[in-house]
């Protein structure tokens, strides 16, 4: 994995208003086994990445998704 900036997000977003919580998730087949989720915090002009899962083995098990980054 690597770091990366982009102004564009592709994915099914949800919003939670309350906690300003952007949560975007995206399966890469329509199986669903393989896929990722992020969860962003709206701070001011910006989306601070608060944690982010994903599955890249399409491999037609449906296992969850493995934790690769969690903020501290």
């Amino acid at each position: 994995m690597q770091k990366v900036e982009s102004s564009s997000i592709g994915g099914l977003p949800t919003y939670e208003p309350k906690q300003r919580v952007l949560a975007v998730t995206s399966k890469y087949r329509g199986l669903g086994d393989c896929g990722s989720q992020a969860k962003y915090r709206v701070e001011n002009t910006a989306l601070k990445l608060l944690e982010f899962k994903a599955k890249f083995a399409c491999d037609g098990k449906l296992a969850p998704l493995q934790t690769l980054y969690r903020t501290k």
